[in-house]
């Protein structure tokens, strides 16, 4: 018998079995089946106390609430655990934290848990302690706004400001304070928080692949196994082009943290650097992992759309095309290539619809052109 076929039909036996058994039991089957809130809550602790630096403890004991808060939506225990999690995800150093995490993230769930286990001493603690986080977070604010008006030779100091500008998003005034900073400082694990700002500003709002990674490699000439370092300093080279350096450094990283977006990244970049070697077919099985990490990304749908075009592959080729299509139906080449692809699956009114469409998206190119020289039917609609 076909393992596919005996899976599904064991499966359904067993729901079966578990049905009736309820019945029988009052209900009492299910209760033992589902783990208890407490227990799925302790799960989720165990993997916030055993953290020390590894992301992956972190995505565990977020999965873990997230299933608890599925299961349970009216126990605090996920909520409490979830903004647990968040607290420590948030920690910088030296008693300071990313205030958006907390304000964004840990904050919200914390006021569900205590909306939900008011009676609950812990519920009371952690909401407890996110305020006093708050409090000196806004005493700090006031330290730096007093500061603002000074060259202050403290690092610590500059830092402050330097991270109040991120938090209002003056990303010049930020790298300006960053780079004062980084010129006083002399403790290296302070080093490395400074040179991790910087890269991930030039990485993510300046959109500067090449200063983020110089910036990286500075941080791994302080300490070489830093797991999340590998990973920006990946994505980086991969915004540059360089594939073979992104697949070496993303290969690191996933070494040392088995992470779903490493993996997502690094399929990204060992697909990229086949198809520039000209191996279409092992740059589409790189290219299809990515939908099992991200399926709403509309560049590597149009990579894949444009790979399986190129291999002649019309069917799965207008798939990829039209999810394009559906994520951002400003795309104009999106239509063309749909139009192409339902052309060869002898699709001719799908085809002229998306022909059509181009047109009226983008008037001349390339393609315009194509579209004119064969296919005449589209130049009489639009007429």
């Amino acid at each position: 018998m076909d393992l596919m076929i005996f899976n599904k039909r064991k499966k359904f036996f067993i729901i079966l079995v578990t049905f009736f058994l309820s019945i029988i039991c009052g209900g009492n089957v299910l209760a033992i089946i589902t783990p208890h809130p407490i227990q799925m809550y302790e799960r989720g602790v165990f993997y916030l106390e055993k953290y020390q630096g590894d992301s992956n403890d972190l995505l565990k004991a977020e999965e873990t609430f997230v299933d608890l808060i599925e299961e349970y939506p009216e126990s605090p225990l996920g909520y409490l655990g979830m903004s647990r999690t968040y607290i420590i995800d948030a920690y910088l150093y030296h008693d300071r934290y990313d205030m958006l995490i907390l304000r964004d993230h840990a904050l919200p769930f914390a006021v569900k848990a205590l909306e939900f286990g008011s009676s609950l001493r812990e519920v009371h603690e952690i909401y407890s302690f996110l305020e006093g986080v708050f409090e000196k977070h806004h005493r700090r604010l006031k330290e730096v706004q007093n500061h603002l008006s000074a060259d202050s030779e403290d690092t610590e100091i500059n830092f402050g400001i330097a991270n109040f500008m991120n938090e209002q998003s003056d990303v010049t005034s930020a790298l300006k304070y960053y780079a004062r900073a980084l010129n006083q400082v002399s403790e290296s694990h302070l080093k490395e928080k400074i040179l991790k700002r910087i890269a991930l500003i030039y990485l993510t709002e300046l959109q500067d692949p090449k200063m983020a990674a110089g910036y990286y490699q500075q941080i791994l000439e302080i300490k070489a196994d830093l797991p999340e370092v590998h990973e920006y300093l990946g994505l980086a080279l991969l915004m540059m082009e360089k594939y073979n350096l992104a697949v070496e450094h993303l290969e690191k990283a996933l070494n040392s943290v088995d992470s779903p977006m490493t993996r997502y990244y690094l399929a990204q970049a060992q697909g990229c650097r086949l198809e520039e070697g000209g191996l279409l077919a092992q740059a589409i099985v790189e290219f299809e992992k990515t939908n099992e990490y991200r399926s709403y990304n509309s560049f590597l749908h149009y990579k894949l759309g444009n790979l399986y075009f190129q291999t002649k592959k019309f069917d799965k080729a207008y798939k990829h095309f039209r999810n394009v299509i559906d994520l951002r139906p400003d795309e104009s080449k999106a239509y063309y290539f749909a139009g192409r692809a339902a052309h060869s699956l002898g699709k001719k009114a799908m085809a002229l619809d998306y022909y059509e469409q181009y047109l009226k998206l983008k008037t001349d190119g390339q393609e315009a052109d194509w579209i004119r020289e064969n296919i005449s039917e589209v130049s009489h609609r639009l007429e």
